[in-house]
C-alpha cells in the first residue's frame, strides 16, 4: 500500500560534494586482494519533507545533515577451483547533523551523529564480470521510508553481478 493512501509521506532530496581515497592492499603474500576506500561528503542540498508535519521535529532530520565520513574494505581471494573465489566487503559511515534546517547548507556545530554499516560475504564466479552469491547484513540508522526516522537491521541472501574493475 502506498504511504500517500495512509496520509503518511516522506520526500528526501539530498546531494553532496564527495571525496574518496582508494588504497589498494595486498594480504597473504598476494593471495588476497584488498581495497580500502575512505570517503567524506559535504552536503550541499538537503530536503526532508514529512507528512503529517507533526513528524517534522523528530531527528535525525536530513535538512540538518552536514556531512558524512566512512570507510569500505573490499576483499577477494581466488579458490584453487577456477573461476571460483571468495569475497567479503565491510563498510561503515557516520552521519553528522547540525542544528540549522535549510535546503542549502548552513554550517554550524555538530549536534548529533548516527552510524550505519554492514558486511557482505560469499562465493563468486570470477571473470570479466563477477557473479556473486552471498549474504549481506546492513544496519541503517534511518531507512528514509516513513515520515518518522526509524532504524533497520537487514539480512539478505542475494545474487549480484559486479564489474570488478569498478571496485579495483
Amino acid at each position: 500500500m502506498d504511504n500517500l493512501i495512509l496520509r503518511r509521506e516522506r520526500s528526501l532530496i539530498y546531494g553532496s560534494l564527495q571525496a574518496k581515497y582508494l588504497l589498494p592492499l595486498t594480504i597473504d603474500d598476494g593471495a588476497t586482494d584488498a581495497l580500502a576506500v575512505f570517503r567524506a561528503d559535504l552536503y550541499t542540498i538537503r530536503q526532508d519533507d514529512r507528512i503529517p508535519s507533526s513528524y517534522s521535529t523528530q531527528t535525525p532530520h536530513v535538512k540538518r545533515i552536514v556531512g558524512t565520513a566512512g570507510a569500505i574494505l573490499h576483499l577477494r581471494r581466488p579458490l584453487s577451483v577456477r573461476p571460483l573465489g571468495l569475497y567479503a566487503t565491510y563498510w561503515g559511515m557516520v552521519n553528522f547533523y547540525g542544528t540549522k534546517e535549510s535546503v542549502l547548507p548552513k554550517f554550524d556545530r555538530i549536534a548529533q551523529s548516527t552510524f550505519q554499516g554492514g558486511a557482505a560475504a560469499g562465493l563468486a564466479i570470477e571473470g570479466n564480470t563477477h557473479f556473486r552469491l552471498g549474504f549481506t547484513y546492513e544496519y541503517l540508522s534511518d531507512t528514509g521510508l516513513n515520515p518518522y526516522p526509524e532504524h533497520a537491521h537487514l539480512l539478505t541472501l542475494g545474487i549480484t553481478v559486479v564489474n570488478p574493475a569498478a571496485l579495483w
